[in-house]
Parts: structure tokens; C-alpha cells; sequence
């Protein structure tokens, strides 16, 4: 399991992700966003981890937060195909 990997290695950034992305799947939103904050600080330039941050922000009400991972999600990921879904997400938390 992944909470086996990481005890044996710490190091295996991936896992954050894969435990962030699992916890989401289950609804289980604080446990999510405690994973991927992990994933992020492990690994900054992880630009998926900051996209799912934002929507799991978002979902939980955390404007702020929300609008901080969308933003860096785009800093990381100019040319991203779903750049206009984030900037329209940017748009409606700051509508709010």
C-alpha cells in the first residue's frame, strides 16, 4: 500500500499524490488536502497536486486557498489544455 511505501521510504513523492487522489475519491476532503499539501511542499512544481488543491478548496469553501492553487496551478502550467475551466474557476471564487 502506499502508506507502506512511504514508511519505507519517505522520499516517494508520488505517493502523497496517490493518497490525496485516493482520500478524494472517498469524499474524504480533509484527509485529501492533507496529502496533497504534502505532495506540494515535497515536490513545489507538481502542478496536478495544485489543481486538485484548488477544486478540494473550493468544494470545502476555502476561497482563498482555492484561489492561491488554481493561480499557481497556472503559473506552472501556462499552455494547460484546461486553462480556460481554471480561469473560469478564478473568475467565480472571485465573484463571491
Amino acid at each position: 500500500s502506499y502508506t507502506d511505501a512511504l514508511e519505507s521510504d519517505p522520499d516517494l513523492k508520488q505517493a502523497f499524490s496517490r493518497l490525496g487522489q485516493a482520500y478524494q475519491e472517498k469524499k474524504q476532503f480533509p484527509q485529501a488536502i492533507n496529502w496533497y499539501r504534502k505532495a506540494v511542499v515535497a515536490e513545489p512544481d507538481n502542478a496536478d497536486a495544485w489543481l486538485a488543491l484548488g477544486y478540494l478548496f473550493k468544494d470545502t469553501k476555502k476561497k482563498k486557498d482555492a484561489t492561491t492553487a488554481f493561480t499557481k496551478y497556472l503559473e506552472l502550467r501556462p499552455e494547460a489544455e484546461n486553462k480556460k475551466e481554471v480561469d473560469d474557476e478564478l473568475y467565480y471564487l472571485q465573484q463571491q
